[in-house]
């Protein structure tokens, strides 16, 4: 009897050490299991917010409708939206396997009608971005609220399981496990925020250098293309008088001229002289503005615009109807803009058409993070072949209608670049000439369009 109460008495308590450790095992298990869902849920979930937001399905998306182009947002768009959808079956799988009844049906519809819009886009090049923002506007609150309420559901099952344990531990008596646990599933939330956070911080602290860096490199790029602009075309263009005025001098110099031939000479000479000043003063006012950094201020680009008009007004002899309207305040330098405004406008009208006044339009609106100006005029036009030439220096496409240099347009790339913007001509209207200029509205938004 004493042997069977010994043997009992050694039995409770190997007993219950046995349980403590089934059920410590049991306990470890779960909460490992719980661990890695949430981590996952929270990992994907994640994951599918940058897949359709900043740099992502929408960012592409807004990109692909403004710079269309630019084909490379419409591929990167589409390889966003396939990625979002195999994100969503995973979570899906995830809330089914912890008991979720939940489905991701507003996200999934999102994302496919952006799918059928960039489709949209691709077969109607020839619709203006306003027609085609008509046809392909998508709400997209609805589904952002849709994962936040994801990511509440799946972190309240998992909450309801691990309590579910907690109850367990409390039936069987282990109170101390049962503290271990929740103060072990306390510190697990507090490390999971403060991984969460910490994370978040460092996204912002590199996409902040990342910025820096993009727009430093893209400073320095502009600079050395100007410089080998600026070299090539000092070498090449100031050659040619250089030879005619030897060549000249030579022929001036000889004895067997006559006073009539060396006359004739000496003004070819001056003829040459003259084409080589011209080319000197425009190559120093593209070695001064182009390789200049702009002093940015706050600009009412409406208020600098009417001043040019003013002057252009006072320096032309032919007359012009100029239209100003709505224009955004621009973050830029008040010279630099100036300059660029003078060389749109005295293009405007000096490429009028014959025996028509020049009528030119100027407008303007923001959307995101960046300033839009477009100036329209009903001259000549521009040949859609000719799109990227008429930006390189001294490439005059109109040599044999109007006198000048070939510096202009490509003084306003530069300017416009300076600023972290971009100009181009629109190619799609037929009535005339149009360039669309995009500035950012800060200066780290200058990486969104270069990236």
């Amino acid at each position: 009897m004493r042997r069977r109460f010994q043997l009992a008495l050694l039995a409770i308590p190997a007993g219950t050490l046995l349980t403590h450790a089934v059920v410590g095992t049991w306990q470890a298990s779960n909460l490992a299991k719980l661990r890695d869902r949430v981590q996952t849920a929270l990992s994907d979930t994640l994951t599918l917010e940058n897949e359709l937001g900043y740099g992502g399905l929408i960012h592409n998306f807004k990109n692909a409708l403004l710079r269309r182009d630019e084909p490379e947002f419409l591929s990167a768009a589409r390889e966003n939206a396939e990625a979002a959808i195999t994100l969503i079956d995973g979570l899906e799988a995830l809330a089914r396997s912890d008991g979720v009844d939940f489905e991701l049906n507003a996200t999934r519809e999102m994302v496919s009608s952006y799918a059928a819009a960039l489709d949209t886009i691709a077969n109607n090049p020839n619709l203006s971005v306003a027609q085609l923002d008509q046809r392909v506007r998508i709400d997209d609150e609805p589904a952002l609220l849709e994962i936040k309420e994801f990511q509440t559901a799946l972190i309240n099952e998992v909450r309801g399981s691990i309590e579910f344990i907690e109850t367990v531990l409390l039936v069987i008596g282990v109170l101390i496990s049962m503290i271990a646990l929740a103060g072990g599933y306390y510190v697990f939330l507090l490390a999971q925020s403060e991984q969460q956070r910490e994370l978040e911080r460092r996204r912002m602290t590199d996409q902040k250098l990342l910025d820096q860096v993009n727009l430093h490199n893209a400073d320095l790029q502009r600079v050395n293309t100007s410089l080998q602009q600026f070299a090539g075309l000092a070498a090449h263009d100031l050659a040619t008088p250089s030879r005619q005025i030897i060549s000249f001098s030579e022929l001036a110099e000889d004895k067997a001229t006559s006073d009539e031939q060396r006359q004739f000479y000496l003004g070819a000479i001056r003829k040459s002289a003259e084409k080589m000043r011209q080319l000197v003063e425009t190559l120093l006012e593209f070695a001064r503005q182009g390789f200049r950094s702009p002093k940015r201020e706050m600009i009412n680009s409406a208020s600098l615009l009417r001043d040019v008009v003013n002057e252009l007004s006072r320096n032309h002899q032919r007359p012009f109807n100029i239209r100003i309207g709505e224009l955004p305040h621009i973050n830029a330098d008040p010279v630099l803009l100036e300059r660029v405004f003078t060389n749109l406008l005295e293009n405007s009208i000096k490429y009028a058409k014959p025996d028509v006044q020049p009528e030119i339009e100027v407008e303007g609106w923001r959307a995101q993070g960046r300033s839009f100006i477009r100036v329209t005029d009903n001259g000549i036009g521009i040949d859609p072949a000719y799109s990227e030439i008429i930006f390189e220096p001294f490439r005059r496409i109109k040599a044999d209608h109007e006198a000048g240099t070939g510096i202009g347009l490509s003084l306003v790339k530069s300017i416009i670049e300076s600023h972290g913007g971009r100009i181009r001509l629109d190619s799609s209207y037929k009535n005339g000439t149009r360039f669309i200029i995009w500035l950012p509205e800060r200066i780290s938004a200058a990486t969104d369009e270069a990236a």
